[in-house]
C-alpha cells in the first residue's frame, strides 16, 4: 500500500538525497529512507534507516533502525540511537537541520 508523505518529509527526504547522493535510497511509496555513513577508516558504513509514518513530522517521530558495524560498541550504538530520538520534535523534520 502507497503512502503519502507529507510536504516537510519530502523536503527532508529531497534534502538528503542531495547531501548524501547515491548513499541516501529513498522509497516514498513506503515511507522509507535509508542513507549509508562511511566510516572513518572505511570500515563498513553504519546504515542508518528510517520509517516516516504519515503523520511525520507534524506529530509522529521517525522509526529508526540502526546498522553499524561490528567494531562499534553496543554502548555506542545505543547512544547513536539515543542522539537520534532525542533530535525529534513535534513539528519539525529532525535529519536535515541547521
Amino acid at each position: 500500500m502507497a503512502m503519502h508523505l507529507s510536504d516537510e518529509a519530502a523536503e527532508e527526504c529531497e534534502a538528503l538525497s542531495a547531501i548524501y547522493g547515491e548513499d541516501c535510497t529513498i522509497d516514498t511509496a513506503h515511507g522509507t529512507l535509508e542513507v549509508h555513513l562511511p566510516s572513518r577508516n572505511n570500515h563498513p558504513r553504519l546504515v542508518v534507516r528510517a520509517h516516516l509514518p504519515h503523520t511525520y513530522p507534524a506529530s509522529d517521530p521517525p522509526v529508526v533502525e540502526l546498522e553499524m558495524p561490528r567494531h562499534v560498541s553496543y554502548d555506542m550504538a545505543r547512544w547513536a540511537a539515543e542522539k537520534i530520538s532525542e533530535m525529534y520534535v513535534p513539528g519539525e523534520p529532525p535529519f536535515f537541520s541547521s
